[in-house]
């Protein structure tokens, strides 16, 4: 029989990794929110820990620190949304001290959306 919460705690462990990683300057509150969505988010469960914290902490910073989700309200698409969001987006992921810069996608709108 398999001991789920074994691995429960070894996965745990890996992201907790990860997220140190990638925010180390967070403020606890939403590294734990970081952590809690890339734990709990069934398509990230079989993710590298890497990935499934850089995609929680993205989608993290995106939805909580600009205004991504009130852009889409007002007829953005999601492309152009996150153009406009990105440069917001990094200036909270180098205050956290992240070593990683969002990819070129992220800067530039997609071809299909126009």
């Amino acid at each position: 029989m398999i001991d789920h919460s074994a691995s429960h705690s070894a996965r745990l462990l890996q992201l907790e990794k990860a997220l140190d990683f990638f925010c180390p300057l967070a403020p606890s509150k939403d590294q734990r929110a970081i952590l809690e969505h890339a734990l709990h988010t069934k398509p990230l469960n079989k993710a590298r820990p890497e990935n499934a914290i850089w995609l929680s902490l993205t989608s993290y910073v995106r939805h909580n620190f600009t205004c991504y989700d009130e852009m889409l309200s007002d007829g953005y698409s999601k492309d152009e949304a996150r153009f406009f969001c990105a440069n917001d987006m990094e200036n909270v992921l180098e205050a956290w001290g992240c070593p990683r810069k969002l990819s070129e996608t992220e800067h530039h709108v997609n071809k299909r959306s126009q």
